[in-house]
């Protein structure tokens, strides 16, 4: 499976809204989850195609590495919250908001 994105922002940083799914999907089968590491193709407001990374993904919360190397802590849309507007018609989603942007520390 692989993982794409899609954002009608046109930069990514705090405060995006990613509408994520799994491709390709077969009718009938449960829902994608998306944990652990994964590649993520993103379309950026229809203008361009990234490769970014998702580190560590679980249920609530995960981080997205941009390829610049920035970092941003993300998690699902809250039934109060905006989403992405993305409307998939015939595959799972779920939308995504970046909440903050991670500042990796020295080592």
């Amino acid at each position: 499976m692989r993982w794409e994105a899609r954002s009608n922002q046109r930069e990514l940083g705090v405060g995006a809204r990613l509408c994520i799914y799994g491709t390709p999907q077969i009718a009938g089968q449960p829902a994608p989850t998306l944990i652990g590491d994964q590649e993520v193709h993103i379309d950026v407001a229809g203008r361009s195609w990234i490769a970014a990374e998702i580190r560590g993904a679980k249920a609530d919360a995960a981080i997205l590495v941009l390829p610049n190397g920035e970092q941003y802590q993300m998690s699902p849309r809250r039934q109060e919250e905006l989403g992405s507007s993305f409307h998939m018609r015939s595959m799972h989603s779920q939308d995504w908001i970046v909440r903050s942007q991670v500042v990796p520390t020295a080592k």
